[in-house]
């Protein structure tokens, strides 16, 4: 009966809550991992876990996944969001930017501190890290922001279905180079597609999560590319240079909740993004190839070759 269906479903989510904390606990092998928040739907499962013995806390975990960490403090910039800031530096005036990848908001909460901004289009494929974004303060304001629009939706598909769009930034922090479908975001194509939707000057921002081809996939289409921090790779048809006086004067002029994102105190954490930013060093190429040892030439991603997920994989060697 109807009666039966719905209690029998109830009867699995109890349990589900109920031992989550046990299967996280043996499948990381630590007994201080915790689970905060925990979603499911068709998509999978988002968990916001916690590591006690470490102290780091909202951790975002998409299908067993890292995913990112609900974290904006610029003091404490343990989610590399520096990376961002980074494009308030180089680029002089973006009022228009896309996030494809939205997760559980960090990335386009501090977005949000960038003052020219006039529009962010943040796209999101999972509609349950809306249900997660809901539940955290430090990023739950995204979603009543006017100037920011949530679209749930595959993110290349909607660059297709809106390629009259432009735009001044496009942002993916992207998901793990090895994973299943992930050439959907890194391929020659792709890129393709978003230098399209870019204005003139305007920057392609991505997560090469340290994979090599990325960036030689990105030269292949944009005139120049860099690798930055933690392989964040920065793409454009006009050179990008870090001058620290211009990048101090901007960075000082990103405003959250009325008030400046970094203050005086701020800017002399070692561990915080304002030195972190100011320290980034944009490889082109040839500079990047040079520190390399994979034993091998690097390669174009193409969506017919999909090289990061089914040739190289984890660590880019043979």
């Amino acid at each position: 009966s109807i009666i039966t269906v719905i209690m029998l479903g109830c009867s699995c989510f109890y349990l589900v809550d109920k031992h989550t904390n046990y299967i996280f606990k043996t499948l990381y092998g630590k007994d201080e991992i915790s689970v905060d928040t925990y979603v499911e739907n068709r998509y999978g499962i988002i968990h916001i876990v916690n590591d006690d013995k470490e102290g780091i806390k909202n951790i975002v975990l998409g299908n067993n996944m890292y995913d990112g960490m609900i974290n904006i403090d610029p003091d404490n910039d343990i989610n590399d969001l520096n990376r961002l800031y980074l494009l308030a530096a180089v680029h002089p005036n973006p009022k228009k930017v896309l996030v494809i990848g939205v997760s559980a908001g960090a990335w386009t909460r501090a977005l949000s501190s960038f003052p020219t901004l006039e529009t962010i289009d943040a796209i999101e494929i999972n509609k349950g890290y809306i249900d997660i974004i809901k539940q955290y303060p430090v990023v739950s304001p995204i979603l009543n922001d006017p100037k920011i629009n949530i679209h749930i939706d595959d993110g290349r598909r909607w660059l297709k279905r809106n390629s009259s769009k432009k735009y001044d930034l496009i942002i993916m922090n992207t998901t793990y180079h090895w994973r299943s479908g992930t050439t959907n975001l890194l391929s020659q194509e792709m890129m393709k597609i978003a230098e399209n939707s870019l204005n003139p000057d305007g920057i392609l921002a991505f997560n090469s999560t340290r994979s090599p081809d990325t960036l030689k996939t990105a030269q292949s289409v944009f005139k120049y590319a860099y690798w930055g921090k933690l392989g964040f790779i920065y793409a454009s048809d006009s050179m990008i240079k870090i001058d620290e006086v211009v990048a101090k004067d901007r960075l000082d002029k990103l405003i959250l909740d009325g008030k400046p994102l970094f203050n005086e105190e701020s800017k002399q954490r070692e561990n915080g993004a304002y030195k972190k930013t100011l320290s980034t060093q944009l490889l082109t190429l040839d500079e990047f190839e040079k520190l390399q040892n994979l034993g091998r030439d690097l390669e174009i991603i193409t969506d017919s070759n999909m090289i990061t997920e089914y040739k190289y994989g984890l660590l880019g060697k043979k």
